[in-house]
């Protein structure tokens, strides 16, 4: 008997963004290699979550998936669901590794250290490269929660994010 799935807008979405952000550790990490440089990242020590503050509750990231990248030695993917209550603001961090954020739904403002200030919607990404200060992240609405995907490729059991 043939069975048929029906694959859920967000999984396909997830699926596509970890392939796209896996290709790009691997010519990362190929140009890295190829060049003798080494392409560890020295991390913080592990911070605590606390500084993730929520107007009516608490700022969630719920892991979905994590993947040793067999093609990039040393590597791992991992996707989280990040839920921004309303109102919610997040503290000044800094990431383990690469990380793209595609947005699922809600609004997010956000902004990198020397860029501008972005106000995401659905179906919107943004990209975050290695050792980047996110000095900013809020929910604007004082309704509705913010939902987004998190993408994060980085060294095998670093600390995904660091609170400043």
């Amino acid at each position: 008997m043939i069975q048929s799935y029906r694959l859920s807008r967000e999984i396909i979405i997830l699926a596509l963004a970890a392939a796209a952000l896996a290709g790009a550790a691997l010519f990362v990490g190929s140009a890295t290699m190829h060049h003798g440089v080494s392409s560890a990242v020295h991390h913080a020590a592990p911070a605590d979550h606390a500084p993730m503050m929520a107007g009516q509750g608490t700022i969630t990231a719920t892991k979905v998936s994590e993947e040793k990248l067999a093609h990039v030695p040393g590597k791992t993917v991992t996707v989280e669901i990040v839920e921004f209550p309303p109102g919610a603001i997040a503290a000044e961090h800094h990431h383990g590794g690469s990380v793209t954020a595609y947005i699922l739904s809600g609004t997010l403002r956000s902004q990198l250290a020397g860029g501008p200030l972005i106000e995401y919607k659905p179906g919107e990404s943004f990209f975050e490269p290695p050792g980047a200060i996110h000095v900013f992240a809020e929910n604007p609405s004082a309704t509705e929660p913010a939902r987004f995907m998190a993408i994060h490729i980085a060294d095998d059991g670093a600390q995904l994010t660091v609170y400043h």
